[in-house]
């Protein structure tokens, strides 16, 4: 359906008049639809086959700003261009606040934390959006955002590295603690490729680590 009324509101027969009527038209009608699922299998973290279980309808991705920096209002209106340039864009854009998380990776990094959450419909016949969504990932980056775990995630290990900085070796030191009789039961392509895993470099964590990383599970659960 979302196809269909993409190709109606983007035909070239329309004048400007009769596309903005169209397009307002299938706003709404999009808008009223639930995005069941965000992401593609290549780059979020879970292994499950989005693709297979006919469930998901839509591409979203979520970054992570200091608020203080006001970076983010500088994407918030890069996200307004891009969907001005790209229009007809069907999804939608939604801010939140939230306060410093102190789990070792969790993306509430600053005093207070802005999101930028941006999601659009998707289609598995003709991805409508893809240079759309090129460009966003893009000036997220450049902005030097923090990508949410568990939407779309296109960020390098080293771009990953100097977000977390040294909670990033303590998570690696916990996982080393928590994996070493089964080294595999953490392990999966994502957190390999973008360099969450363990390796000789990082050694294990003292006996009290242990528990200092689930006095932070607690309050992050908090």
């Amino acid at each position: 359906m979302f196809l269909i009324l993409y190709k109606l509101a983007t035909d070239p027969v329309l004048g400007p008049n009769a596309r903005k009527e169209v397009i307002q038209a299938v706003s709404g009608l999009i808008g009223g639809f639930k995005l069941v699922r965000a992401g593609l299998s290549t780059d979020v973290i879970d292994t499950h086959k989005y693709d297979l279980d006919g469930a998901q309808s839509g591409n979203s991705a979520e970054y992570f700003f200091d608020a203080a920096a006001r970076e983010y209002l500088a994407f918030i209106d890069a996200v307004v261009a891009l969907c001005n340039a790209r229009s007809p864009v069907l999804g939608y854009m939604g801010i939140r606040f939230t306060p410093r998380s102190t789990a070792l990776i969790a993306m509430q990094r600053f005093a207070l934390t802005v999101s930028v959450e941006v999601a659009t419909a998707r289609a598995r016949q003709e991805d409508v959006y893809v240079q759309f969504w090129n460009e966003i990932h893009r000036a997220a980056n450049e902005r030097g955002a923090i990508p949410h775990w568990g939407q779309q995630f296109r960020q390098t290990p080293h771009s990953i590295a100097s977000h977390y900085g040294d909670d990033l070796l303590a998570w690696r030191r916990m996982l080393a603690e928590l994996s070493i009789d089964a080294p595999n039961t953490f392990s999966t392509q994502f957190s390999r490729d973008n360099g969450l895993e363990p390796t000789e470099a990082t050694g294990i964590f003292d006996a009290e680590s242990p528990d200092q990383f689930l006095a932070g599970l607690e309050a992050a659960a908090d």
